[in-house]
């Protein structure tokens, strides 16, 4: 099947399209698969009209998805092949549902969206961009991150080895 992980960028909003006459920001940050939870869409007060239409969007993009995995399974598509459509896919559900809200929507969005995400956001050129982030502060925040990630990750691998090493020889018995 295709790689999760350009799915997720691809649904995260990492590639810059606009919607319509909007804040390309906005558009960029906003990540429509939050729009599913019911809280996210009555804080931005989204229209039985404006779901119906986003549900469209999202029952084409469920044909598309299924179409790639009947061709990869067929053999008649790669496994790359399939993320490189699967993305471009994407990419366009993300225009057309973000083109159901207004400009207001679209930035309550784009603000819960960054509420959601912590400081990662900070990480990306575009937010350092309009932040006025330096270069260089930008490698000091990054630098960071990835040496308080390598922290965390011994910190982890020294709590859970002892619980590995407990485990790692047994054999549950089957319940069957």
């Amino acid at each position: 099947m295709f790689k999760f992980k350009t799915v997720l960028l691809a649904v995260l909003g990492l590639a810059p399209f606009v919607a319509h006459a909007t804040d390309e920001f906005d558009f960029y940050f906003a990540d429509v698969a939050i729009l599913q939870a019911k809280e996210v869409q009555r804080d931005l007060g989204v229209t039985n009209a404006q779901r119906d239409a986003m549900n469209v969007h999202a029952t084409w993009l469920n044909t598309k998805r299924n179409e790639i995995a009947e061709q990869v399974k067929g053999g008649k598509l790669t496994a790359d092949d399939a993320d490189k459509k699967m993305t471009g896919y994407l990419m366009t559900l993300k225009k057309d549902v973000l083109g159901e809200l207004t400009d207001s929507q679209l930035k309550r969005l784009r603000e819960i969206t960054l509420q959601r995400d912590g400081l990662l956001p900070l990480l990306d050129q575009k937010m350092a961009d309009r932040l006025k982030i330096s270069a260089s502060q930008l490698k000091t925040l990054r630098d960071g991150f990835i040496e308080n990630n390598k922290k965390a990750q011994a910190l982890s691998d020294k709590v859970l080895k002892p619980i590995k090493d407990k485990y790692e020889g047994m054999h549950p018995k089957s319940v069957a």
